[in-house]
């Protein structure tokens, strides 16, 4: 059971390890983040949101891993953005940070990451 949800979850990353992001990109990937789909492209992410992104575009580019080969300027990379983005850095106090990761807020945008990366590899797909 084990094997075959790992063989699973390798057949969803390896493509996204594998689909190149440029900032322009990584940038929006981030955005849909915190943006409503509707609102998206409308105005300019501003105040504690922009914030955020910016943060996420730092880590894209130079946090811990980020240097591999599998995240260096990938989808994947995004992704795993937002996880060391929500795990590491997100909260002041460790306590809050490993709720709010695994159970609260930090965990829906690493479901919402994970989601929209999915959604990005589909229309890749599509086209």
């Amino acid at each position: 059971m084990i094997d075959e949800a790992w063989s699973n979850f390798l057949m969803q990353v390896n493509p996204m390890a594998k689909r190149s992001l440029t900032d322009s990109s990584a940038q929006k990937f981030f955005e849909s983040l915190f943006v409503a789909p509707d609102e998206a492209g409308t105005k300019p992410i501003s105040g504690a949101k922009g914030r955020e992104v910016y943060q996420l575009m730092c880590l894209y580019r130079s946090a811990r891993g980020q240097d591999l080969a599998t995240a260096k300027g990938t989808l994947w990379g995004a992704v795993n953005a937002v996880s060391y983005y929500t795990d590491h850095v997100r909260s002041s106090k460790s306590t809050e940070r490993i709720d709010s990761a695994w159970f609260g807020s930090g965990a829906a945008l690493k479901a919402l990451a994970w989601r929209r990366a999915q959604e990005l590899m589909e229309l890749a797909d599509t086209s």
